[in-house]
């Protein structure tokens, strides 16, 4: 029983460890089921493996993967990626040549054409981003 005990805490603590390196919840899905199956083994005081250990394996490995990444993800509101997180950020515009830039994280981004007070803009004032396309942006001097 000792031996067998120690195999089924090996497979908990082996696929824990796998967790901790993915974090894609089907290593913690099979520790959980080890670890399961290993207390079964110390309360039963089986000496080999069954087939009785096999399928209660399965089974609690089977419903933790389907339930365990729907119960433990995150629950924040969409975060902007790319680009669209700077539309309603102030920054300062910037005349090279004939065309006018923003400075976004260090990257200078063009700004369209289009733009309704383009006009009025004067270099270093602060302008709002209002829009983005294809990494163009459209500012105004006012907060919309």
């Amino acid at each position: 029983m000792v031996s067998l005990l120690y195999i089924w805490l090996s497979v908990w603590v082996f696929f824990l460890i796998i967790e901790m390196l993915t974090a894609t919840f089907y290593g913690l899905s099979l520790s959980v089921a080890g670890f399961l199956v290993a207390l079964y083994v110390w309360m039963v005081g089986d000496i080999s493996i069954t087939l009785t250990q096999s399928i209660l394996f399965a089974v609690i490995w089977g419903g933790c993967a389907f339930l365990l990444p729907k119960f433990l993800k995150p629950s924040w509101d969409d975060v902007p990626q790319g680009l669209t997180r700077y539309i309603g950020k102030k920054t300062k515009l910037k005349k090279v040549w004939d065309d006018w830039k923003i400075l976004l994280d260090w990257v200078e981004y063009l700004v369209s054409d289009e733009c309704a007070d383009i006009s009025k803009f004067k270099d270093n004032e602060t302008v709002f981003v209002q829009s983005q396309e294809n990494a163009i942006f459209t500012v105004s001097v006012k907060k919309v």
